[in-house]
C-alpha cells in the first residue's frame, strides 16, 4: 500500500484540478460583460461610445461591485424607453450618467419594475413637455422665489420633488431628476390616464 499512496493521491490532485479549473469550459469568444453592456448601449441608443478607460470605468465600476451585464442592459433599455423621446433628456443617454453609481441605484428598481409589468411603452415619448415653463419652475423651485400662478402640473411636480429631496443634491443630478419627474407627471395628467 505504501508503494502506491503517492500515485494513488498524484491521480486524485489532478483530476480535481482538472475540475476546479472553470477557464477552459468557456468558449473561445466569451463575451466580455463590460463590451456587451456597450454595445447594448451603443445599438440601443444609436451612439457610438467607444471602448476607452472612461466608458469601460462606469461598466465595470458596477460590474465588479454587486450588478450583472445584464441588470445594465436593463437599465439601458428602460431609460432609453423614457428618455429617447425627449430632446433633452436623450443627451444622457451615456456611460456616465447611466452607470454612475448613485444614479443606477436609483435607476433599477424602477427599470425591474417597468420589466416585471411587461416593458409597457413609457408615455414620455407621447407626451408634450413645455421645456419654458419646466425650466422656469425648476429655476423657481430651487431658488425659492415665489411664483403665484402655478398650474396642477407644476403644483404635483413641486410636491413630488420636494419629497425627493432634489434641493439636497447636486445641481446636474437635481435638474435631471425634477426633468424626469415633470415627465411623470405630465404623463399621469393626461386624459385617459
Amino acid at each position: 500500500m505504501g508503494g502506491n499512496a503517492p500515485n494513488f493521491l498524484l491521480g486524485d490532485y489532478t483530476e480535481s484540478t482538472q475540475r476546479d479549473c472553470q477557464a477552459d469550459e468557456l468558449p473561445d469568444d466569451f463575451p466580455d460583460p463590460a463590451l456587451r453592456v456597450l454595445k447594448h448601449l451603443n445599438l440601443t441608443t444609436k451612439a457610438d461610445f467607444r471602448d476607452g478607460k472612461t466608458t469601460l470605468g462606469f461598466i465595470n465600476g458596477l460590474l465588479m461591485g454587486e450588478y450583472v451585464a445584464d441588470e445594465l442592459i436593463l437599465v439601458i433599455d428602460h431609460r432609453t424607453a423614457l428618455w429617447s423621446g425627449d430632446s433633452k433628456m436623450s443627451q444622457y443617454l451615456c456611460p456616465k450618467t447611466l452607470f454612475n453609481f448613485e444614479n443606477f441605484e436609483g435607476y433599477l428598481p424602477l427599470a425591474r419594475k417597468w420589466d416585471g409589468e411587461g416593458r409597457q411603452p413609457l408615455n414620455s415619448q407621447s407626451v408634450e413637455i413645455d421645456t419654458d415653463e419646466r425650466d422656469r419652475a425648476y429655476r423657481s423651485f430651487t431658488s425659492g422665489t415665489a411664483r403665484t400662478i402655478r398650474s396642477a402640473l407644476e403644483v404635483a411636480v413641486r410636491k413630488s420633488a420636494a419629497q425627493a429631496g432634489i434641493k439636497n443634491h447636486p445641481p446636474d443630478r437635481a435638474k435631471q431628476q425634477w426633468d424626469r419627474i415633470w415627465v411623470d407627471c405630465a404623463s399621469r395628467e393626461q386624459p385617459g390616464e
